[in-house]
């Protein structure tokens, strides 16, 4: 048999689901019968543990159980309630003897991650919540929703004696100001309590970070690219960014001295707030190659969230360009020319 305790007072009403035969005491709904007007209507009640008496309800035939919580043993079997219907000298006379669970505590949940009560907490749509219900004895049903530019939810229930459960819910295509609600009930159904219920505003961030490549787009040998400049934006703030350089004939990438093998990723300062305007000066004239070339240069920013937003341009590098000057005829006596054989050059 299993029980249902009412939230904490001075007295508890035991609940119960419990059938057996007509002429037997059973407990249906907190009350303990004795038939449907079956004679003899005298009960007596013994307990092992607590406090326990039999109220009448204005009917002849069922009195309310109702026993003091104080003295019964929270998650324990030793719980014992014996109930005689009938006149101890009546042949009719039956006895019911049972031992029971008595729960004293409500659940607890949490959620993960928890947005806080702070309400000003911002989370990615990338983001999962989980809430976990635990309880001393078992589980009913832990439960979460959320109501945003949309509303979701999902619940699970447990099984017999499942003392932890867990339920998760993503955020995905969710987006702007949104409130979490969050229930977990015992085998019991524990009602009224704050631990049950966690109520949670925040913001749900959709957006990645845009980010923009002002200058240089090209390039001449001989020249020095000062700086690689752009812009930065994200609607919840920056966090922080990074540069990759790639040089296209070679398959390397700039490591603030040299190019070399391997992927490298370089941090750029300026990267806060909502907008932002960036700079990278580590590159040297002493690495455009005179022959010319094409770098791949690609920014990304990230946000306080964690989303991440990327563009990519081109830094073409003009060649040197060398022209051929032919030498100027010579004059002959008598007013003709002699072709050029040679001439020179210079490089531009």
């Amino acid at each position: 048999m299993s029980y249902r305790g009412d939230p904490p007072s001075p007295t508890r009403v035991l609940y119960a689901n419990y059938t057996t035969n007509p002429i037997t005491p059973a407990y249906t709904g907190g009350f303990v019968t004795y038939g449907s007007g079956v004679y003899p209507p005298n009960f007596s009640i013994t307990s092992q543990k607590g406090s326990c008496v039999l109220v009448g309800t204005g009917n002849w035939w069922a009195r309310e159980l109702i026993c003091s919580y104080v003295g019964l043993e929270a998650g324990q079997n030793s719980n014992v309630i014996e109930i005689r219907a009938g006149n101890s000298d009546d042949p009719c006379a039956v006895t019911l003897t049972d031992t029971f669970l008595w729960d004293e505590l409500p659940p607890t949940l949490t959620i993960y991650p928890d947005p806080g009560t702070s309400g000003d907490a911002i989370l990615s749509s990338d983001a999962t919540l989980t809430a976990t219900g635990i309880d001393d004895l078992a589980l009913s049903q832990v439960c979460i929703s959320v109501e945003s530019s949309g509303s979701r939810s999902n619940c699970i229930s447990g099984s017999s004696g499942a003392r932890t459960l867990s339920v998760a819910l993503s955020l995905s295509g969710l987006s702007g100001a949104a409130t979490l609600n969050a229930y977990a009930s015992d085998s019991i159904h524990w009602c009224g309590y704050p631990e049950l219920l966690l109520t949670r505003t925040f913001f749900i961030d959709s957006e990645p970070p845009q980010v923009g490549i002002v200058s240089p787009l090209d390039a001449d040998p001989g020249s020095a690219v000062v700086a690689i400049s752009g812009t930065a934006s994200d609607n919840v703030g920056l966090a922080s960014g990074n540069i990759r350089i790639l040089d296209e004939a070679t398959g390397m990438y700039w490591d603030g001295s040299a190019f070399v093998p391997g992927t490298v990723s370089l941090p750029i300062g300026g990267l806060s707030g909502k907008l932002a305007f960036w700079s990278y000066a580590g590159l040297s004239a002493a690495v455009i190659p005179a022959e010319g070339g094409i770098w791949d240069v690609t920014v990304e920013a990230t946000d306080l969230v964690g989303k991440t937003g990327s563009a990519t341009e081109r830094i073409i590098i003009r060649p040197k360009v060398v022209v051929k000057v032919p030498t100027p005829p010579e004059t002959c006596p008598g007013g003709g020319t002699n072709a050029a054989t040679g001439g020179s050059s210079y490089q531009n």
